[in-house]
């Protein structure tokens, strides 16, 4: 049995332990809700204000739907910012016969942006000691009208061989595509250079049509292999390829190229002569691909550093896009580097081929890439500019919330 005291005494414990206790679980309370509170005020690129985002979004979808409607060729359109994708859409449609929409996945052709794959393989063999950027291309196609020019200048467009491509455009007598052989004989016939190496910047696709050649004899890979090893698969862009006519493959859910006639007509016009030939274009992918060759890019984790450090450098000083007037370029004079065109803030690089133009921004002081691809020559026509007016939607928008979400 227990007094009355001891019970008392008892009971005032107990009720002594269950406020210590309360205070205790108060505390523990206080400092949890404390704790998410400041989880919650971190400003992270995927905290984006929900309302801000959508606005923005909902800008660049008017901007698109303003020019592109859901029966006709059309565009896929990315931007990104560091890790996160603020816009990732398709419109119109990647194969009219179909009906079938662009959408993320769809691979389309993106014409010159391809350059700068080609680039990468070429440091790539750098990398591995094949080949010196310095050394001359000479060296491997002892043919008079390539003497005397490097590995650079053909990357930088200042090696003065006449542009055999252009020549292609103008006559072309064989029943089938032109080929890379077709253009390496070419310079094995011919002994003109337009002018100097290394005397001035003159933009020239059949440099690196041959330089697409040189991987394949350096590396003895056919050229398409050579770059789905060494930049494709490092870059995790699992459905991107080059295609050429000349060596067809398979493309996944592909989007087919047009061009509009007089009358108003699409025409498909996937197989013009000049396809058969790879190295200056001939690279289909798509959005979900690139968001990740751009994260690769900034992550470094297709070349060494040292190595990679040289496709952003500025080689030589050139107007290039410049007298486009595009706006995100326009303040500030132009370099090209190897497969891009560069200033102080941002590299770029446009692509112009039979039915289809691409245009890719990718900045340096912030994390912002954007991708535009289309399967139509419509991108540079367009009223308002649809570059301009994307990156310029962009721009507002990063600094808009430069406060509130990215510091």
């Amino acid at each position: 049995m227990y007094c009355g005291t001891c019970l008392l005494q008892a009971g005032t414990k107990r009720i002594h332990w269950r406020r210590q206790l309360f205070k205790m679980r108060t505390i523990l309370l206080l400092f949890l809700i404390l704790f998410f509170s400041c989880k919650t005020e971190e400003k992270k690129p995927n905290d984006l204000p929900e309302v801000i985002l959508a606005d923005f979004q909902s800008q660049i979808d008017s901007l698109f739907n303003s020019v592109i409607t859901d029966d006709q060729p059309g565009a896929a359109v990315l931007i990104s910012y560091g890790d996160s994708v603020l816009f990732s859409k398709g419109f119109g449609l990647r194969d009219l016969s179909t009906k079938a929409p662009i959408t993320p996945s769809t691979n389309l052709r993106i014409g010159s942006v391809s350059k700068q794959f080609t680039a990468l393989g070429i440091l790539s063999l750098v990398e591995e000691g094949l080949l010196n950027l310095n050394d001359s291309i000479y060296k491997f196609y002892p043919y008079k009208s390539l003497e005397g020019v490097t590995i650079k200048q053909m990357l930088t467009h200042t090696s003065g061989i006449v542009d055999a491509d252009t020549e292609f455009w103008k006559k072309w007598t064989l029943d089938r595509p032109a080929t890379n052989n077709d253009i390496i004989e070419w310079y094995r016939k011919h002994d003109r250079k337009d002018f100097n190496p290394g005397e001035k910047f003159e933009y020239n696709n059949a440099a690196y049509e041959l330089l697409a050649s040189l991987i394949e004899e350096i590396s003895g890979k056919e050229f398409s292999e050579y770059i789905k090893e060494n930049v494709l698969d490092k870059a995790d862009m699992q459905s991107s390829l080059f295609y050429h006519l000349s060596r067809p493959t398979h493309i996944p859910e592909r989007a087919f190229c047009y061009e509009r006639d007089s009358t108003g007509i699409w025409n498909k016009v996937d197989g013009h002569y000049l396809n058969g030939i790879v190295g200056a274009g001939c690279l289909y992918t798509n959005l979900n691909d690139f968001a990740k060759y751009s994260k690769a890019l900034r992550q470094r984790t297709i070349l060494n550093t040292k190595i990679d450090s040289l496709l952003f450098q500025p080689m030589i000083a050139v107007k290039g896009l410049a007298d486009r007037d595009f706006y995100i370029i326009k303040e500030s004079g132009s370099f090209y580097g190897l497969g891009w065109e560069l200033n102080d803030t941002m590299a770029v690089h446009g692509g112009e081929t039979f039915g289809a133009q691409s245009f890719v921004v990718f900045e340096f002081n912030r994390p912002l890439t954007i991708a535009i691809f289309m399967n139509s020559n419509s991108l540079f026509e367009n009223e308002p500019n649809l570059i301009d007016a994307t990156y310029r939607l962009t721009d507002n928008y990063i600094k808009t919330t430069a406060n509130t979400v990215y510091d």
